[in-house]
């Protein structure tokens, strides 16, 4: 798939598990997100919120793509966002971290990371969540 003639999505995960390495193309350069060491402190466990939030990886690219695809040289970095899990959804999502100085970048990962489902948390899961999206340049 291309978007644009800028940027295309490329599954190169080794399997099915966490975590799922995916890169997306900007420019001439290979940019790949997976999740860093995440946090969970509550009754939903962490592969639930990996699984989940990294179930469709190729979302936080498009974000890096549509930020830095006029750049000449890709940054790379993690982006930290901590949130709550209640009834099954990522809620009050806020950025701790960022290596990048793109509001508009940050701003789309932190609303892509809660435009996702956790389903397999349950009605009665609660979790408070630090989540690293670590983005790396070939």
């Amino acid at each position: 798939m291309v978007t644009n003639g800028v940027s295309s999505y490329q599954n190169d995960s080794q399997f099915d598990g966490m975590p799922k390495n995916r890169s997306w193309t900007v420019g001439t350069q290979k940019v790949s997100v997976r999740p860093g060491a995440v946090q969970v402190n509550g009754n939903v466990p962490a592969e639930t919120i990996i699984n989940a939030i990294d179930y469709h990886p190729w979302q936080f690219a498009m974000c890096y793509a549509k930020a830095y695809k006029d750049e000449p040289k890709h940054p790379q970095g993690t982006v930290v966002v901590a949130f709550d899990v209640l009834n099954q959804l990522p809620r009050f999502a806020k950025l701790v971290r960022s290596d990048f100085a793109n509001p508009d970048f940050e701003k789309c990962v932190v609303g892509t990371l809660t435009g996702e489902t956790i389903n397999a948390a349950g009605a009665g899961g609660t979790s408070s969540v630090v989540y690293p999206l670590v983005f790396t340049v070939k």
